[in-house]
């Protein structure tokens, strides 16, 4: 690969987050939502994220999903919002399964507020670094309104589906009902990389000055 062309490329992977973020929301609601194949650049949000699975008054017990698929090198983030939550759990999960250059590659990452995160990944049926990550983290403040996050990132060379599960505890009066916003971003390049590519620009018109340099003579 030219110098000019590696140069061209990092730059291009540093902005293309905000360069190609949609200009519109894509907006969901209910309690178990597909959204599909999501892209570099998404956002918006899911309403209504809640169903009632039997009530135990004066609270209700109930719950919601999100799934989907999200492509290579991108990462997807779900904060969560509740009013009236007693207790609740947000969980992720995630898996990867797919063949590139001859080798099988799969895995999987899950998440638990509780419990906390595992990933574990095998190339060819041997152990390797796994190639998605999930997070999960649930804040419940009662009274007031309660935050929770699921993230998922997604590092191998194929789609990786995923899946937020939300169950909790609320009050029935006032009805709350649980919501979420969502947005999907490149994952950042490394920090050392902007600075590699700075410098093999700065050597790259070093190179140009010293040939028109000797040209001139």
């Amino acid at each position: 690969m030219k110098l000019t062309t590696f140069v061209a490329t990092a730059a291009f992977v540093a902005v293309s987050s905000a360069a190609f973020a949609d200009t519109t929301p894509t907006n969901f609601t209910g309690s178990n939502v597909s959204m599909g194949p999501v892209h570099a650049g998404q956002y918006g949000s899911i309403s209504n994220l809640y169903q009632t699975l039997f009530s135990v008054p004066p609270n209700v017990v109930g719950g919601g999903s999100i799934f989907g698929f999200l492509p290579s090198n991108l990462t997807i983030t779900f904060p969560y919002s509740f009013t009236g939550l007693i207790a609740g759990n947000l969980q992720g999960n995630s898996q990867y399964d797919y063949t590139n250059g001859g080798n099988h590659y799969n895995g999987f990452g899950s998440a638990d507020s509780q419990l906390g995160s595992t990933s574990k990944g095998f190339k060819n049926s041997v152990a390797s670094a796994p190639l998605i990550f999930a997070s999960a983290g649930l804040n419940v403040a009662n009274p007031g309104t309660s935050h929770g996050t699921v993230v998922f990132s997604n590092r191998s060379t194929s789609f990786e589906s995923f899946e937020s599960i939300f169950t909790g505890l609320l009050t029935l009066r006032p009805r709350a009902i649980g919501s979420a916003t969502y947005a999907v971003s490149t994952i950042p390049l490394p920090a050392a990389l902007p600075m590699f590519a700075t410098l093999l620009a700065g050597m790259f018109g070093f190179a140009r000055s010293r040939k028109r340099k000797a040209l001139a003579a």
